[in-house]
């Protein structure tokens, strides 16, 4: 076979991003692998995008003047040219690079690992290289220029100081100051603009800050991991990025290092790289994301109300027992308040002014106010059974009096405005009807939705429960009691939220969930969606653009994210989730937030329609473990895939026809990192295992023009006390009426096979054990099985007796395997089994032992015994681990930790092999249909087309046509 026969082709990926700069305020350089992309600001999209001759961008610099951008990573770096930044110019050193700068038009200065400047003419061409007399390994460094010219170098080591230098003429320089008071290795260095100010960062999880002297004047706190990088933005200001997946602004004054701002834009682990210029920042995490985000807040606002300011500002007197008791938004440009002295007052955000709508003693102490949105309408009530409403122009046009008992809350239905607890209002006449309720035992109101098309109402409980009652279309004085009671829909925690949807129920729980039901004729709940918030509580889902956007609290935090796209658009310290606050966002998602803090009203204005920007989509921040494509055909224009990774998440996402990747759903309830994961063949169910024993099966929907919805279906039970074993791999087998056996192995070598129905749940049928190794994969073979483990052997199980008798209760314990074959010498980490006949096989695999096997698998199930034909095998195949293997035709495909894609003929020769850029690849698997596509998953993806035909098959498809 030629080596030019095949030819991978690089289709799309989603790689950490390791380094980002702006070229100038509407242009951001973005490295990832060892593509740079270009993308503009104004528009959101990128430019164009190359694939440099470096291995891993690691660093970006460029210099204004020349307009040239310099790219490093490893020991090589390009010089490219503005605006196209094509056509790069290479230099290639003997060490690794950790800074470059520009000094003329012509010269560039390199700072290498071992404490080293070499200066290069652009043209590549040496011309001379200063060492300092310390030459420690190095892990960060900078160089600057001073006034003078000068060449100073701030070098970060990897012994815990920092040394000041400066590049002299002749060969060698000592050192100028040295600076010892981090306790880990210094990862990021730089200089303020200027020259007086350097900041460093370090394993310490500090920031610090030293005159140009080397005497440190402050320490920073804030960052709960290491810190990776550290820019200055002025003097007084500085950023910092690192593992704990922030960004960080700093504000040095009087020797104190205070962070004033916390950027939240990534998942999982690490903020890569970041950069700031002209009031805007760039930042790029493990997790592929890039975000762009606006330092100057352009279009935001923050007020504080004081009620003293209020009085003053009305000519009033202000009483020392006077306070701000209910208040809410009125859309985005109005605020309605009332205090405990009986005024009702009106705030116009845009004009900054106070009107005093009522001052009246009816609500003395006690007063509620509360806008509906859908009507355009203000109500205004007391606690003893009063009740104003208002129209837009704070005209009253109607008075209610209700003489039960007193009003404690007023409240809105988000699905029908037209409601007030427990009192419905007709929008014509407004007349009230008024019902009295019995409410269920252990049930105190939160919350309630009322469907005026079919007098459903729904009211949720600060237990965990909800209840559905018919109101009649008259009043009547006799009790209502409750159709259904539905309880533990969010555990014991309180449902904040319920909305109508037709025949959807939508509820929101203090326990992070939003849930979506199907209702039943009986009003029985169905569930067929739930999500969990990634931190904290939801208060609310909204929709906007067919996009999905949530709000609610984390900690001290009120936060507002796009879900859709998985990322925070911004967050509010407000003090939590117990006080009074409201907040109102409109199509464009203009926002203002309301609460009340310390006595005051603060309000937060955002105008822009998009201050922020995701140039970037990304996927997990952490190692992607597993990877299953859904086999069923979807009607979405592109392939669906799940995704599992360390970060206990699992990603159901779609590759575009235009190879782009896009999340569609993120499911959470693993707390240890995914193992494993599988489809149904009808791609109805998603199966998943990990750590602690956990197993959960998934149910998934989908439609082409609605979301993408999955609810849990099921847990298996545990099998040990503490279930502390892993769930390294399991395989399925299908029967009739949508049971499946599943035949799961554990990490002590046990292997049990469990019978699970969506109606009847699990249930054990066999069990039995494999020595003391590990398992790590299992594959089902028709009535055999097949794991293999980390000692290294393939073991084949006979279950015919097992599958003959699923009915029964009786649980069987399995029969020795019947045959045992070693093909590796230590654990086996990648296996693939392909079917070409009856009861035959093709098997390959790759192990710890760096080796690759090929063979073909003949079984015959009725004596049971098994036979390796045909094996051939490469015992240094690659350089590290082999973590995956498939066959694409008669090739096969190989990724090990060394990070080369290989391609092997059937006698086990390579024929083509590929740096990729996948850092600790899990896997890789193919795409079945039309091109032949790869996927190759680690710390990232990949996806690559393969062009060409093996000689073999080439020639057959040409003796065919003729």
């Amino acid at each position: 076979m030629a080596d030019s026969v095949l030819e991978p082709e690089l289709l799309g990926q989603i790689l950490p991003v390791t380094a980002v700069s702006f070229s100038n305020k509407k242009t951001v350089l973005i490295g990832e692998g060892s593509c740079l992309a270009i993308f503009d600001v104004d528009s959101e999209k990128f430019i164009s995008k190359h694939r440099l001759c470096i291995e891993k961008i690691l660093g970006i610099s460029y210099d204004i003047k020349s307009d040239r951008a310099l790219i490093w990573g490893n020991n090589t770096l390009a010089v490219l040219s503005s605006p196209n930044f094509d056509s790069p110019k290479y230099i290639t050193t003997n060490d690794w690079i950790h800074h470059a700068m520009l000094l003329s038009k012509y010269e560039i200065a390199v700072l290498t690992a071992h404490n080293a400047v070499t200066i290069y003419n652009i043209t590549s061409s040496f011309i001379r290289q200063v060492f300092c007399v310390e030459q420690p390994l190095l892990c960060s460094g900078k160089l600057y220029l001073t006034d003078d010219g000068t060449i100073k170098v701030v070098a970060g080591t990897i012994f815990n100081y920092i040394q000041l230098w400066t590049v002299g003429k002749s060969e060698k320089s000592t050192i100028d100051y040295q600076m010892t008071t981090h306790e880990g290795t210094v990862f990021g260095t730089a200089v303020s603009p200027s020259g007086n100010y350097i900041a460093s960062c370090s394993d310490d999880r500090t920031v610090r800050i030293w005159t140009c002297h080397g005497n440190e004047i402050a320490v920073g706190w804030g960052h709960e991991a290491r810190v990776w990088g550290v820019q200055f933005l002025e003097e007084s200001k500085l950023i910092s990025w690192g593992e704990d997946t922030t960004v960080r602004l700093w504000n040095l004054h009087n020797g104190k290092l205070e962070a004033i701002k916390v950027f939240e834009g990534h998942e999982g682990k690490h903020c890569w790289s970041a950069h700031c210029f002209n009031g805007r920042m760039v930042s790029g995490g493990a997790d592929g994301r890039v975000r762009i985000w606006d330092l100057e807040e352009t279009g935001i606002e923050r007020l504080s109300l004081d009620l003293s300011k209020a009085y003053e500002e009305l000519g009033l007197t202000f009483p020392l027992e006077e306070r701000y008791i209910s208040f809410c938004l009125i859309g985005l440009e109005k605020a309605i308040a009332s205090t405990y002295l009986g005024k009702i007052m009106i705030y116009h955000i845009a004009t900054h002014k106070w009107r005093l709508l009522f001052d009246d003693a009816r609500f003395f102490r006690s007063s509620f106010v509360k806008y509906w949105e859908n009507m355009n309408y203000i109500g205004i009530a007391d606690r003893n059974g009063k009740l104003l409403l208002l129209n837009a122009t704070f005209t009253i046009i109607k008075e209610f009096e209700i003489q039960s008992e007193k009003i404690m809350e007023l409240l809105s239905s988000p699905t029908q405005s037209n409601i007030l607890l427990l009192t419905r209002t007709n929008s014509k006449n407004l007349e009230k009807s008024f019902y009295e309720i019995i409410l269920p035992p252990d049930f105190e109101f939160a919350s309630f939705a009322y469907d005026i098309s079919t007098a459903i109402l729904v009211l949720g409980s600060r237990q965990g429960a909800v209840c559905f009652y018919i109101l009649p279309t008259i009043t009547t004085s006799i009790p209502l009691e409750s159709v259904r009671c539905c309880r533990r829909l969010h555990g014991r925690e309180g449902v904040r939220k319920v909305s109508l949807q037709g025949n959807d129920l939508l509820t929101c729980g203090r326990d992070g969930f939003y849930n979506l039901y199907a209702i039943s004729p009986s009003y029985d709940l169905i569930q067929t969606h739930s999500f969990k918030a990634p931190k904290g509580t939801i208060e609310q889902i909204l929709t906007r653009a067919g996009r999905k956007y949530v709000y609610g609290f984390h900690d001290q935090d009120f936060y507002f994210s796009d879900e859709s796209s998985c990322f925070q658009i911004f967050h509010e310290d407000c003090g939590g989730s117990k006080r009074i606050w409201d907040f109102h966002v409109d199509e464009k998602l203009r926002s203002t937030l309301i609460y009340m803090r310390q006595g005051q009203l603060h309000i937060r204005i955002d105008n822009a329609e998009s201050a922020d920007t995701v140039a970037q989509e990304g996927t997990h921040g952490r190692e992607i473990r597993a990877l299953s494509i859904r086999p069923q055909p979807t009607e979405r224009e592109g392939t669906v895939f799940a995704t599992g990774a360390e970060d206990c998440y699992i990603r159901v996402c779609l590759l575009r026809m235009n190879d782009q990747i896009m999340t569609l759903l993120r499911l959470k309830k693993h707390n240890t990192g995914i193992q494993a994961l599988s489809w149904s063949s009808d791609g109805k169910y998603l199966f998943s295992s990990g750590g602690l024993e956990e197993f959960y099966v998934w149910k998934i929907s989908d439609s082409k023009n609605g979301p993408i919805r999955a609810v849990l279906a099921s847990e298996c039970p545990t099998v040990s006390i503490p279930p502390d074993l892993r769930i390294t791999s399991f395989d399925i087998r299908e029967e009739k009426n949508e049971n499946f056996v599943i035949v799961i192995g554990y990490s002590n070598s046990d292997v049990k096979i469990w019978l699970y129905n969506e109606s009847t749940g699990f249930r054990i049928i066999a069990e039995g054990t494999w020595t003391q190794c590990c398992i790590m994969s299992v594959r089902m073979l028709g009535e055999v099985f097949m794991t293999a483990g980390t000692d290294g052997r393939i073991v084949l199980w006979d279950i015919r007796q097992v599958l003959g008798n699923i009915n029964r209760s009786t649980i069987f314990r399995l029969k020795k395997p019947f045959c045992v074959i070693a093909l590796h010498q230590s654990s086996i980490k990648a296996i693939e089994v392909v079917q070409v006949e009856d009861h035959q096989w093709k098997l390959s695999t790759g192990g710890d032992d760096n080796a690759l096997t090929k063979s073909v698998l003949k079984i015959d199930p009725w004596i049971p015994s098994a036979m390796i034909s045909q094996l051939v095998q490469n015992v240094d195949a690659h350089a590290a681990c082999v973590t995956g293997v498939m066959l694409l035709d008669d090739v096969l495909v190989s990724v090990g930790l060394d990070r080369k894609m290989k391609f092997w003929s059937p006698e086990l020769r390579c024929v083509k092999e590929l740096k990729h850029g996948v850092a600790d690849p899990g896997g890789i698997i193919a795409i079945s249909g039309g091109e032949r596509r790869i996927v190759l998953f680690g710390i990232g993806i990949q996806v690559y087309r393969v062009l060409g035909q093996p000689e073999n098959e080439t020639r057959m498809l040409r003796n065919d046509h003729h």
